[in-house]
C-alpha cells in the first residue's frame, strides 16, 4: 500500500504500471516508458518523467521536492499536481489544467487558462485566454495581449507582489492589489533629465536611486550631455528615452580589481527595475549593471569606453546575477583600450535576446561577447547561461590578435548563435577557458556547457568555431573545432576533439586532424565532406568511420580499429592512405584512391597484416608488348597488345592509342589482346608506344617498345661492320662493307677530324654525310659521342648531320683529361659507326 523511497536510494520503473500504492519519495525516481495513476509525495530529491502517462495525486513538498516532466509525457485526466517545489517542463502550457501553484521562470503562450492558479515566480503569459476566478500572483507576473474575461463582477486576480499589464492586455473582471504593484503600459507621466535636473528623479543620499517623484511606468527623457560621479540605479520599471536624441551620460567609471567585487560608478538596473525599457541613450565610459533583473530591453543605446578602466573583470555592459528576458537590440557597443576587459557580457544570464548589434573591439581588451562564470556567485546545481539567442550581430575584434580576446565566448546551455558576422585575425567563436569557479580550474577544458547551436554565421579573417554542439552552415577562414555535430560548414581547418562526432557535407580546405581533447575518442563518423588536405587519425582514435568524402590529399592513420570506405581520394603524394607500422586492424575498402603512379590498392602503403585494403579502385593495368626487333622498311610485321590487372587477367573491350613515325591509331582490345599490323616507313630507329587512358575502375598504363627499321637489301650478316682498331690507333675513315645493293646506307666524314686538341681550343666541329643507296638521308638522327657526352643531330636536306661544340662545351670536357691522353670520338646511324680518337695538349 506504500512505497518509501529513501535518500540513497536511486529507483527505475521502465515498462511498468503502477497502481494503488502511494509512492513517498525522498531519493531519486525515473519513469520511462510507464504509466502511473498512483499517488505520488515528493518529499526531497528528484522525480523524472520520459515517454509516459501520468495521473494521480502529485504532491511536490515546498523547497525540496522536484518533478521533472521530460519530452513525450500525456496526462490522465485525474492528474493533479500541487506544486509547492519546483516543476520542471518544457512545455508549461501541456501542465496548466493540472497545476495550483505555477512556481519558477516559464513564458506560457497562446494557452486557454480555466483553472485557477497561484503564480509564483517569474510568469511571463503571451496571448493568453483567462477565464479562471480568484488567482493570486506572489511573484513578478507579465501580461502580454492577453485576454481575461471573468466577468465584470469577479475577482480575476489578487497581488501580492509585481504585475505589468501591456497596452493590448484587456481584461473584464477586478484586480485587488493592496501594495500598489501593478503597473500598466503607457500610463505613466514623462519627465526630461538633464545635467540641471537629474537631481531630482535620482537620490544622491540613496545611492543614486530613483526619488520618490518617478513611479513605475513613468518615462525619463535623458537630454544634452549629463556627466556624474556616482552611481544612477533603476529600481522602478521605467521607460528611459531621449526624444532629442543627444543624450550622453558619462559617469566616469574606474573599475576595481579583475574580480569583479567593485565595478564603480554604474547605471544600473536591479531586480526592482524589471520591466525597464531604455531606448536611444548613448553612455560613454560608463559601466552598465544589469542585475538580478528581468525583462529589461535595451534599444538603440551607445556604449562607448575609451582608454579607461571599465568592466575590469565583469564586461563594461553586465548582464548579471539571475537575470533573465533581457534583450539587447539594435544597439553599438565599443570598447578601447580598457586594460583587457569584456564588452557584453551575460554572467548567469537566462532567456536573453542579443541581436542586430554591433560590438567593437580595439587595442588591449577582452572578449566582445562573453557568456561566463566568472566572478559570478552561482549556486550548486544551477542551469546558468542557457536558452540565450546571440542572432544577427556584426561584431569586430582588434587589428592584432590577443589571448585575452575572443570574438564570441561561451559557457552554459541551450544557446544558440545564428547569423552573426565576426571579423577578427584571433579566435572567433570559442568556449570559456578553465572552470570560472574559485579554486577548480580546468586548462583548456569546457566547464558547464552543452546543447549550444552555432549556425549560420560568417567568420573572416582567420578565425574559426571551435565550441557547439551542433554546428552548421556555417562560413569560417579558420579552425572549426567539433564536439558534437557539424554539417554544410566551409573552414579551413577542422580538429574532431569529442567520441561519437559526426561531421558530414562540409567543405575543408586544409587540413583535417582527428585528436581528442585529453582522452581518446571513439565512434565518430565523417560522411560526404569535401576536404582539401591531408586527414590525420591519430593513435587516440579508434572505431571511426571516414565515409563517402571527396579528398584531395592524402589520410594517415595512426589509430586501430578504423574504417576508410566509399571515399574519392585523388593525392599528389606518393600514396593515398598510409598506415604507419603499429596502427592494426583498419580496413580500406570500397574507395576510389589515385596518385600519379598508381591506382587502387596499390596506392596504400602499410605494414601491419592484420589492416585490411581491398576491393579499393581504379585497379592497376599493364600493357603487354610481343615485337620483333628490327623490321624491313615497308614490309609488315605483328606487334602483339594485351592488358591485363594485377592478377594478370585480360581486360577486354579496352581501347588504347598506338603512336609510331606513321601517326595515332586506336584500337579496342576486344577480347584483352590484340594483334596488330605496324609497317615501318621510315629507315632508323621506331619507338611505338602503346597508352590506355584507362576509367573511373582500372588506372591508366603505357608500354612502348623499339625496332630498328633497315633497308630491305641489306646484308644483315654484313651491316655495321667497320675498319677495325689496330691497339688504341684511331679507325681509318672507312664505311661497313657495302651490300651488293642499290639502297645500301653510307656515312662518311665530310671533314677529317684533327688528330690534337689544345685545352685551350675554342671550337670542335665533326660532320657526316648519310646516303642510302645514292640518295642523300634527310631528316634522320645520327649520334655523335665525345668521350663519354652524347649529341644527337638530324640531317639536312643535304644528308648531312653536324656537331660543333664551342669552348665552354669542351672545356668541361677536357678537363679532366690528361694532357697527352686521348679521348674517343664516335659517329654513329643505326649500326653504321665511324671511331676516331685525338690526343689532347695543353
Amino acid at each position: 500500500n506504500k512505497l518509501n523511497i529513501e535518500n540513497s536510494a536511486n529507483l527505475y520503473f521502465i515498462n511498468c504500471t503502477l497502481t494503488g500504492t502511494q509512492i513517498i519519495s525522498t531519493g531519486q525516481i525515473s519513469l520511462i516508458n510507464s504509466t502511473s495513476t498512483t499517488d505520488i509525495q515528493i518529499n526531497d530529491g528528484v522525480v523524472s518523467v520520459v515517454n509516459s502517462t501520468l495521473g494521480g495525486k502529485i504532491s511536490v513538498k515546498k523547497n525540496k521536492g522536484t518533478l521533472v516532466i521530460g519530452d513525450n509525457v500525456d496526462f490522465d485526466s485525474n492528474l493533479e499536481i500541487i506544486n509547492d517545489g519546483t516543476v520542471t517542463t518544457n512545455n508549461p502550457e501541456k501542465i496548466l489544467l493540472y497545476l495550483k501553484n505555477i512556481k519558477g521562470s516559464y513564458v506560457i503562450n497562446d494557452a486557454v487558462i480555466t483553472k485557477t492558479h497561484n503564480f509564483d515566480g517569474s510568469i511571463t503569459l503571451n496571448n493568453c485566454t483567462i477565464t479562471s476566478t480568484d488567482n493570486r500572483n506572489y511573484g513578478i507576473l507579465n501580461l502580454n495581449n492577453c485576454t481575461v474575461n471573468v466577468g465584470p463582477n469577479n475577482t480575476f486576480l489578487t497581488n501580492a507582489n509585481k504585475v505589468y499589464i501591456s497596452k493590448d492586455t484587456k481584461i473584464t473582471g477586478k484586480i485587488n492589489d493592496p501594495n500598489n504593484g501593478v503597473t500598466y503600459e503607457g500610463a505613466g507621466k514623462t519627465y526630461v533629465v538633464k545635467q540641471d535636473t537629474i537631481n531630482l528623479f535620482f537620490d544622491t543620499s540613496n545611492e543614486g536611486r530613483l526619488s520618490s517623484i518617478v513611479k513605475p511606468g513613468d518615462t525619463l527623457d535623458f537630454q544634452g550631455k549629463i556627466e556624474l560621479t556616482h552611481s544612477l540605479i533603476i529600481d522602478k520599471p521605467v521607460n528611459i528615452i531621449s526624444s532629442t536624441k543627444d543624450s550622453y551620460i558619462d559617469l566616469h567609471t574606474i573599475g576595481g580589481s579583475y574580480f569583479g567585487e567593485n565595478p564603480g560608478n554604474a547605471f544600473v538596473i536591479n531586480k526592482d527595475g524589471a520591466y525597464t525599457n531604455v531606448t536611444g541613450v548613448y553612455f560613454h565610459n560608463t559601466q552598465l549593471w544589469i542585475y538580478n533583473t528581468n525583462h529589461v530591453t535595451l534599444d538603440r543605446i551607445s556604449a562607448v569606453v575609451e582608454d579607461q578602466r571599465v568592466g575590469s573583470g565583469v564586461g563594461q555592459t553586465s548582464i548579471r546575477q539571475n537575470s533573465s528576458y533581457i534583450t539587447v537590440k539594435n544597439s553599438y557597443f565599443r570598447t578601447k583600450d580598457n586594460e583587457g576587459s569584456s564588452t557584453l557580457v551575460l554572467a548567469w544570464a537566462d532567456y536573453c535576446t542579443i541581436e542586430n548589434n554591433t560590438i567593437e573591439g580595439e587595442g588591449t581588451v577582452g572578449n566582445l561577447l562573453y557568456l561566463t562564470t566568472y566572478n559570478i556567485n552561482i549556486p550548486t546545481d544551477i542551469v546558468y547561461n542557457s536558452h540565450n539567442k546571440i542572432i544577427n550581430n556584426t561584431i569586430r575584434g582588434p587589428q592584432e590578435p590577443s589571448g585575452i580576446c575572443y570574438g564570441i565566448c561561451i559557457s552554459g546551455y541551450d544557446n544558440i548563435i545564428d547569423s552573426n558576422t565576426l571579423t577578427y585575425s584571433g579566435q572567433g567563436i570559442m568556449f570559456q577557458w578553465g572552470s570560472g569557479v574559485t579554486n577548480v580550474e580546468q586548462d583548456e577544458c569546457l566547464f558547464g556547457s552543452g546543447e549550444n547551436v552555432v549556425s549560420n554565421n560568417k567568420l573572416y579573417g582567420g578565425c574559426g568555431i571551435e565550441t557547439g554542439d551542433i554546428v552548421y552552415n556555417n562560413y569560417m577562414e579558420g579552425l572549426l573545432r567539433v564536439y558534437g555535430k557539424a554539417y554544410n560548414n566551409t573552414a579551413n581547418e577542422l580538429y574532431l576533439f569529442s567520441s561519437n562526432a559526426n561531421v558530414t557535407n562540409n567543405t575543408i580546405l586544409g587540413e583535417v586532424t582527428l585528436i581528442g581533447n585529453y582522452e581518446a575518442i571513439t565512434n565518430c563518423i565523417m560522411e560526404n565532406n569535401t576536404i582539401v588536405g591531408t586527414i590525420t587519425i591519430t593513435n587516440r582514435v579508434t572505431n571511426t568511420t571516414i565515409k563517402g568524402n571527396d579528398i584531395q590529399g592524402n589520410i594517415i592513420i595512426e589509430g586501430s580499429n578504423n574504417t576508410i570506405t566509399d571515399n574519392k581520394i585523388i593525392s599528389d603524394s606518393k600514396y593515398s592512405i598510409t598506415i604507419i607500422k603499429l596502427a592494426q586492424n583498419n580496413k580500406i575498402c570500397d574507395n576510389y584512391l589515385l596518385t600519379k603512379t598508381n591506382g587502387g590498392d596499390l596506392t596504400v602503403n602499410f605494414r601491419d597484416e592484420s589492416n585490411i585494403v581491398a576491393n579499393n579502385i581504379p585497379v592497376n593495368t599493364k600493357v603487354e608488348l610481343v615485337s620483333p626487333s628490327e623490321a624491313i622498311i615497308n614490309k609488315a610485321i605483328v606487334i602483339v597488345i594485351k592488358l591485363v590487372d594485377t592478377d594478370g587477367n585480360l581486360i577486354k573491350d579496352a581501347q588504347v592509342l598506338i603512336s609510331s613515325s606513321n601517326g595515332n591509331e586506336t584500337v579496342t582490345l576486344t577480347d584483352g589482346t590484340y594483334n596488330y599490323q605496324y609497317t615501318p616507313r621510315k629507315i632508323g630507329e621506331d619507338t611505338i608506344t602503346v597508352k590506355y587512358t584507362g576509367n573511373h575502375e582500372l588506372f591508366r598504363s603505357t608500354n612502348s617498345t623499339k625496332i630498328n627499321v633497315i633497308a630491305e637489301s641489306e646484308n644483315p650478316k654484313e651491316e655495321g661492320k667497320t675498319t677495325p682498331e689496330q691497339g688504341k690507333q684511331p679507325a681509318t675513315e672507312q664505311q661497313t662493307t657495302p651490300a651488293k645493293s642499290t639502297n645500301k646506307v653510307t656515312l662518311t666524314l665530310t671533314k677529317a677530324i684533327p688528330k690534337t686538341i689544345s685545352k685551350k681550343a675554342k671550337k670542335l666541329v665533326i660532320s657526316a654525310k648519310l646516303k642510302v643507296g645514292t640518295q642523300l638521308a634527310k631528316k634522320e638522327k645520327v649520334t655523335f659521342t665525345v668521350k663519354d657526352k652524347k649529341y644527337t643531330r638530324k640531317t639536312n636536306n643535304k644528308g648531312i648531320a653536324k656537331l660543333t661544340l664551342n669552348k665552354k662545351q669542351l672545356s668541361k670536357i677536357l678537363k679532366k683529361v690528361k694532357t697527352g691522353k686521348k679521348i674517343k670520338i664516335q659517329i654513329k646511324y643505326n649500326k653504321q659507326i665511324i671511331t676516331k680518337y685525338i690526343k689532347v695538349k695543353k
